[in-house]
């Protein structure tokens, strides 16, 4: 049986919630894969095609669908829906996780540093923030520790990007009762910058007349008083 991209209804954007070149590259990446690649059943007829299982996944990833409402639209099963969603997870994360979720190389710095500069931030490496992901099946037994400032239950998300969207940091797992400062005094972003290994010391900027070797991070109006702080270097006009 031959599926073709172009014979699912709507865009990619719409129906899978990321741009054609991802989903293509994604689909390229694990078609092959000994999950995802076609068999031959025992009466000798095809199986379920690559294209049918990454589809599926997909819907679930992006809409938050539970498996075996999938299923009619890809016709398999809930339990192999289901696979499929764990299997192109964990493909995702070790295929592309070391090549995005790493700190920049020195050329890409300095190319962040150099725009951000144009923009009138010297010295940015990036914008970091803090965002709750509700966490509908809590645990009754941890209730309390997971409820938020809205009285919703969320695990905390700790990210960095910078101008082009690319997420190179994230840090997600603590309960939702800690607030950002909480979370980022025991990140492995914050620790980093404390033993001296991360950002390098051999970049530097000029803020206020006054240079500086240490970079810093646009954080929002909560976390100004921590050392990712963009107050310290900018007069009060630019805050």
């Amino acid at each position: 049986m031959g599926i073709r991209l172009s014979t699912i209804r709507g865009t990619p954007e719409r129906r899978f919630r990321v741009p054609r070149s991802v989903f293509l590259h994604i689909n390229n990446a694990v078609k092959d894969r000994p999950f995802f690649a076609q068999r031959i059943n025992a009466t000798g007829q095809l199986q379920a095609h690559p294209l049918q299982k990454v589809v599926a996944a997909f819907r679930v990833i992006a809409y938050g669908e539970a498996p075996d409402r999938t299923d009619e639209y890809v016709r398999l099963s809930a339990s192999t829906i289901a696979m499929s969603v764990r299997e192109l997870m964990r493909i995702i994360v070790d295929e592309f996780g070391p090549s995005y979720l790493r700190p920049p190389t020195t050329e890409e710095l300095q190319r962040i540093l150099t725009r951000n500069a144009e923009r009138g931030m010297p010295g940015c490496v990036g914008s970091l923030d803090c965002s709750h992901w509700e966490l509908r099946n809590c645990p009754k037994s941890f209730a309390g520790m997971y409820q938020n400032r809205h009285g919703k239950h969320s695990v905390v998300m700790e990210t960095v990007c910078d101008e082009d969207l690319w997420i190179w940091h994230l840090f997600v797992g603590w309960p939702g009762s800690h607030n950002d400062l909480n979370v980022m005094h025991v990140s492995p972003l914050y620790l980093s910058l404390t033993n001296g290994e991360w950002p390098p010391s051999t970049f530097s900027c000029t803020a206020n007349g006054t240079t500086r070797t240490l970079l810093y991070y646009l954080v929002d109006v909560f976390i100004l008083a921590s050392r990712f702080s963009l107050l310290r270097f900018l007069t009060p006009q630019h805050k």
